[in-house]
């Protein structure tokens, strides 16, 4: 028992490895802009994987797997609704890449509805998301930061990838034939080894707000400039731009609700940077990690970002 509960850990370690070494050679063939022409067959080859493993169903996974991963797909499918991608061409060169974002963004929708019900397709989603942010600039000649979205994506793709590779372990110690690679896998506890991937995919959000805590005492002279002078309550300004402001239908809404964020606003930065600065200590209480994760889908599905 023992011996299977090391081999499990080690197992869901070498997934993360794994994970990341896909996604570096993903970004090297796609995400530079010398490459970019790449991001078409390689999302393509994203959506067919998914489509391989759609029968993989949540059924097959313990409970705090199947809520964290189905919570994930509705935080992405709500995002896709209140904030489609919506790019203004200039380069007519690059009028592929527009079409991508503009049909594939109803196959993203599709297959994010598809999600809530067979993870593998979260990979997909999950990847043309992250693959509009890095074409804008080359549709329409100015950038946008993934760093709102990056950690919420890589966490849907690193759950749904664990959701097919379980599933196809789970096949093959199933088989008729006993071979060697099925006496392996079967050392491996699969129920144990989604839940170390569920805790390793929160981790990737709680590892992210403590480093940008971190961060937001180097942005300025002092280690409290950016609490007290950075006016983040204009980021309601941003979210009227955009359309996507849910009170911006309603002027004296949207103005009581500027108001009233400037006039706290250095306590809600502080509080900010505390939450995000001990976000990692989270781990240590059972309650603390539900907060967390409530974080997660909020941080992602609002439109101030």
């Amino acid at each position: 028992m023992a011996n299977q509960k090391l081999i499990t850990y080690l197992v869901a370690l070498f997934s993360l490895i794994i994970f990341y070494s896909i996604q570096n050679l993903s970004r090297s063939f796609s995400w530079r802009p010398d490459l970019v022409d790449y991001i078409l067959p390689v999302t393509i080859l994203a959506f067919f994987i998914s489509v391989i493993f759609s029968r993989t169903k949540y059924s097959d996974f313990p409970t705090v797997f199947v809520a964290l991963t189905r919570t994930t797909a509705v935080g992405i499918l709500f995002y896709l609704i209140v904030e489609p991608p919506d790019f203004t061409i200039t380069n007519p060169e690059r009028n592929t890449l527009f079409l991508f974002v503009n049909w594939g963004y109803w196959i993203a929708f599709l297959a994010a509805v598809i999600s809530i019900w067979r993870p593998s397709y979260l990979y997909f989603v999950a990847y043309y998301v992250m693959g509009t942010r890095y074409v804008v600039e080359e549709i329409s000649g100015f950038t946008m930061s993934t760093l709102d979205i990056v950690y919420m994506m890589e966490m849907a793709q690193f759950l749904a990838m664990s959701a097919c590779g379980i599933t196809l372990i789970s096949a093959l110690t199933k088989q008729g034939k006993v071979g060697s690679l099925a006496r392996i896998l079967r050392y491996i506890d699969l129920p144990l080894l989604a839940v170390c991937v569920a805790f390793m995919a929160i981790g990737f959000h709680l590892g992210n707000y403590f480093w940008s805590g971190v961060a937001k005492f180097y942005l300025g002279p002092q280690p409290w400039s950016w609490a007290l002078e950075n006016s983040t309550h204009n980021l309601i300004l941003g979210a009227l731009k955009r359309g996507v402001l849910p009170s911006g239908s309603l002027p004296w809404v949207t103005q009581l609700l500027f108001d009233g964020s400037r006039n706290v606003i250095w306590i809600s930065n502080i509080l900010i940077v505390l939450v995000q600065i001990f976000a990692i200590a989270s781990v240590l209480m059972v309650r603390w990690l539900r907060l967390a994760g409530a974080r997660n889908v909020s941080r992602i599905v609002s439109p101030l970002g």
